[in-house]
């Protein structure tokens, strides 16, 4: 349901929602709670931040379809932020989806969903015998690897990334080979910053959580301010 905020200059509709899916930090699984993931609801349509175990049956029990995913946005590879993704493409696809879904995040997130897809490649060909379905299941998941700056705009958002701190502590060949990013959200109504696993981080504090604050005004005195459930 949709909130209405009021200030002293005006009213306005408000059309983001957040709710958080899975908290759980760390690969080892939890009976009741889920690993990293959210989903934005911005003018109805729907986008996940990071996609751990369980983001496809958490989805559902927020009483939201797979199938009307369109867009996942990945912080880094650690498993328990990535684990969910393939089962959430397949059970979309299980579930009608005709439409692309793009999965935007750092380097080596292209080769991730390749990789998903054909993990999920045998089931998909025997529904397709099944008689189920008809579009093959590479024709519809995309991954894109991205840089920092701005990496995403539709309608309903812009999404900017930011190098974070997570994997700073690389020594050795390993130093500087990944990726970790916080990403800022602007929606018509809602300024959100999603920051991923990282550590102390002068950048990600000055340049998007400022900026955030600087421009409460234009969105009506509410920054990093949302409806969120907890599961």
């Amino acid at each position: 349901m949709q909130k209405r905020h009021t200030n002293k200059w005006r009213t306005v509709q408000l059309s983001t929602r957040l709710i958080t899916l899975g908290t759980v930090g760390g690969p080892p699984p939890r009976a009741h709670r889920a690993q990293s993931s959210n989903l934005l609801i911005v003018n109805g349509t729907l986008y996940v931040i990071d996609a751990g175990d369980g983001a496809a049956r958490r989805i559902a029990k927020v009483g939201f379809n797979v199938r009307d995913v369109g867009v996942i946005f990945i912080t880094h590879h650690h498993d328990d932020h990535t684990a969910g993704v393939g089962t959430l493409m397949s059970l979309a696809w299980d579930n009608q989806r005709t439409k692309p879904i793009n999965v935007y995040g750092p380097p080596q997130t292209a080769d991730l969903i390749r990789a998903a897809v054909q993990y999920f490649t045998i089931s998909a060909e025997i529904r397709i015998a099944d008689g189920g379905r008809t579009i093959p299941i590479d024709q519809l998941f995309f991954g894109h690897d991205v840089g920092t700056g701005v990496v995403y705009q539709d309608a309903n958002i812009k999404v900017t990334a930011i190098e974070n701190t997570h994997f700073a502590f690389h020594s050795g060949p390993a130093a500087g080979k990944y990726k970790s990013y916080s990403y800022r959200f602007d929606t018509p109504d809602r300024v959100i910053v999603f920051t991923g696993d990282t550590g102390p981080n002068d950048a990600l504090k000055f340049t998007m959580w400022s900026r955030t604050h600087e421009e409460a005004s234009h969105h009506y005195g509410v920054a990093l301010h949302c409806a969120a459930l907890h599961l």
